[in-house]
């Protein structure tokens, strides 16, 4: 038990009837240190300590946080949390009553150090990616009357948690933007998941056949205990967290049951028929050689392939749009896709992972974006071809490998067909050092730029990679 006195001078009667086994926390010197001596406690004083907004935090020398106050704590998505120069000098936290909200990243990625967290009867909301990757972190008990919404990936790679349990109080709406009366898709990446109980109070959600349900089975939240390799979609099913699949690696084939209007399976693999068109939702893991997706395909949904590391070959369709975000993350085998001239967006951490890819790759003229990490670890891209001159290439070091050379259209040409200056490609190399070839396409020649160790003018020609060898 743990007993915390804020005030240095708070008067603790001798009657008080402290349990000798409760800590006592206070201020060095305090009246709380005093009592803790008479009566034989241990005493845990304060470090370090500091505020922001509504809430006071104190760090103690056995390693305890107390979070103190009222409202949120705030939210870290921009912003250094006010005790990051501590934050080695803690492994269990606790929170205080009256606290209603754990804003955004609150304690994100505090891995090895957070061990333990006590939440209040006054919390109402966990925000996105508070816990995220606090992998030592084995247990949480959520307060059962007072929590109506958890956040995106509020546990994300939390994988030292094996139970859940819902509490009553946590609420379900259909509508997206209703955040702090959701589950939205806050258990992204915890592995270790093994059981998920809901409180039988609960009006919301239902668990069955080792899946979290909405009570009306219209949305799967998460799969926690798939038995056998085949998941099958019930037909009432008209929405998949994106992140409900995420322990399913051992999945060889999705199946749809009859009468299933929104969702659909054809060779094993997942699809839905959205207001956009119809969408890839997802591929089993153990998917193995060549996918050719249907020409009717508009969209491929976020991790679709993620870890399918036993897809060699993909054949994406002219009707393609967007590759989302880490669609094809960690396809080791994956060595041949052609990407569409219809295709204008390339996500984040897209293609992160896939070894094997060709020598040469070919970022078509119809892209006009490529988010960070999109081809990082793609360690045998030796050339990619970047032909639009105008892509937003996202602003960080890390978007392409780092030995691989992009060869890049020369100038930025508006829409009246005027030079407006060097092409964006050519910007992102010259500004994170990568080796870049610069080609003139009205000349057909090409100049080898930054980081070659001679600089000529050569003709261009398909194997231009022979100059750089």
């Amino acid at each position: 038990e743990k007993v915390f006195f804020l005030s240095p001078d708070v008067i603790i009667d001798d009657g008080a009837d402290i349990p000798a086994s409760t800590v006592i926390y206070g201020d060095a010197g305090s009246t709380a240190e005093s009592y803790a001596q008479a009566h034989g406690n241990t005493f845990a004083k304060v470090l370090y300590s500091g505020s922001a907004n509504t809430i006071e935090w104190r760090i103690y020398d056995n390693r305890v946080m107390l979070l103190s106050g009222t409202g949120s704590t705030g939210k870290y998505n921009n912003s250094k949390r006010p005790w990051a120069e501590y934050e080695d000098s803690f492994s269990d936290v606790v929170v205080g009553e009256g606290i209603t909200e754990l804003g955004d990243r609150t304690f994100y990625a505090y891995k090895k150090v957070l061990k333990s967290i006590t939440l209040p009867n006054t919390l109402a909301y966990i925000g996105a990616s508070v816990f995220t990757d606090c992998t030592a972190l084995t247990e949480i008990k959520l307060p059962n009357n007072s929590l109506t919404g958890i956040g995106d990936s509020a546990f994300g790679g939390c994988t030292g948690i094996k139970h859940f349990h819902i509490p009553s109080s946590v609420h379900y709406t259909p509508d997206i933007n209703a955040i702090q009366y959701n589950i939205t898709d806050s258990f992204s990446g915890c592995m270790g998941i093994e059981s998920i109980t809901v409180d039988w109070m609960n009006t919301y959600y239902r668990c069955e056949d080792g899946i979290l349900y909405t009570l009306d089975k219209s949305a799967i939240i998460f799969v926690y205990d798939l038995n056998g390799t085949t998941l099958t979609i019930p037909k009432t099913v008209i929405n998949i967290q994106s992140s409900a699949l995420d322990t399913c690696t051992e999945i060889e084939r999705f199946e749809c049951e009859e009468g299933s209007v929104y969702y659909t399976a054809a060779d094993g693999v997942l699809y839905a028929n959205t207001d956009q068109g119809k969408m890839l939702v997802m591929a089993p893991k153990k998917l193995a050689g060549k996918l050719v997706v249907p020409d009717d395909v508009t969209i491929v949904r976020q991790n679709a392939f993620n870890s399918c590391t036993l897809l060699t070959e993909v054949q994406l369709p002219s009707s393609l749009t967007k590759i989302e975000g880490a669609t094809f993350r960690f396809c080791s085998s994956l060595a041949k896709i052609n990407i569409p001239e219809s295709v204008s967006y390339i996500g984040q951490r897209a293609f992160e992972g896939c070894s094997s890819l060709p020598e040469v790759l070919t970022i078509t003229k119809s892209v006009k974006y490529i988010g960070e990490y999109a081809f990082n670890g793609c360690t045998s891209l030796k050339f990619i071809y970047i032909e639009p001159d105008s892509v937003e290439i996202a602003s960080a070091k890390i978007v392409f490998p780092y030995d691989a050379v992009l060869i890049c259209p020369k100038s930025r040409i508006n829409d009246k067909g005027e030079v407006v200056g060097s092409s964006t490609a050519v910007d992102h190399a010259i500004q994170y050092g990568r080796k870049y070839i610069v080609r003139d396409y009205l000349n057909n020649s090409a100049t080898l730029g930054k980081d070659f160790s001679y600089n000529i003018y050569a003709l261009f020609s398909d194997n231009i990679k022979d100059v750089v060898k």
